[in-house]
C-alpha cells in the first residue's frame, strides 16, 4: 500500500512541477517577451530548483518501484569524487557567492570508488546547499572527503563563521 501510495503521489506532484518548469523556461528563454537580466537570474535559480525538486520526486518514484520489487538496480559505475566536490551546482555556488560565502576544499585521495554517481552528487548538492543556507554571511564552508577504510570514504560539510562551526 505504501509503493502504490508513493507511486501515485510522485506522478501528483510531477505534473504541476513540470507545468511550472514549462513556464519558467518560456519566460528564462524570452518566449513570452523580454525578461529584465535580474529575473532572468531568479528564473535561471526556479529552473535550477525545480529541475532538483523533480529529481527528488523521481528518487520516490524509484522507491516505490524499488519496494514493490518492479525495478533494476541503479547504474553503478566509477565515481570521481575531487570532480563531484570541485563542481557543485550552479545554483549552490550562485547563493555562496552572493553572500560572500567562500567555499572550500580538502579531498583526500579516495581511489576505486564505484557507485550511483548521480546519487553521490545528488548527497553533495544537498549537504552544501544546506551549510551555505544556514552559514551567515561572510563565511566559509568546508568540504572534506577522507578515507575511512580501504573500501569507505566519508564525505563532511561544514558552514563556519569567524571559527565558529554553523552547519
Amino acid at each position: 500500500m505504501k509503493a502504490e501510495f508513493l507511486a501515485e503521489m510522485t506522478h501528483e506532484l510531477r505534473s504541476p512541477l513540470n507545468t511550472i518548469l514549462g513556464f519558467a523556461e518560456l519566460m528564462h528563454d524570452g518566449s513570452v517577451g523580454p525578461v529584465a537580466e535580474d529575473h532572468k537570474e531568479y528564473l535561471g535559480d526556479i529552473l535550477t530548483s525545480g529541475r532538483h525538486l523533480l529529481r527528488l520526486i523521481d528518487d520516490l518514484l524509484d522507491l516505490a518501484k524499488l519496494e514493490a520489487g518492479r525495478t533494476e538496480d541503479g547504474s553503478v559505475s566509477a565515481i570521481d569524487v575531487p570532480s563531484v566536490v570541485d563542481s557543485p551546482p550552479e545554483l549552490v555556488q550562485g547563493r555562496a557567492a552572493h553572500r560572500h560565502i567562500r567555499i572550500e576544499r580538502d579531498v583526500a585521495a579516495v581511489p576505486g570508488v564505484v557507485g550511483e554517481p548521480a546519487r553521490v552528487t545528488q548527497i553533495v548538492f544537498d549537504a552544501l546547499a544546506n551549510a551555505v543556507n544556514c552559514t551567515p554571511d561572510g563565511g566559509i564552508v568546508t568540504v572534506r572527503v577522507l578515507p575511512e577504510s580501504a573500501e569507505d570514504f566519508r564525505i563532511d560539510v561544514e558552514g563556519s563563521s569567524e571559527g565558529r562551526r554553523v552547519a
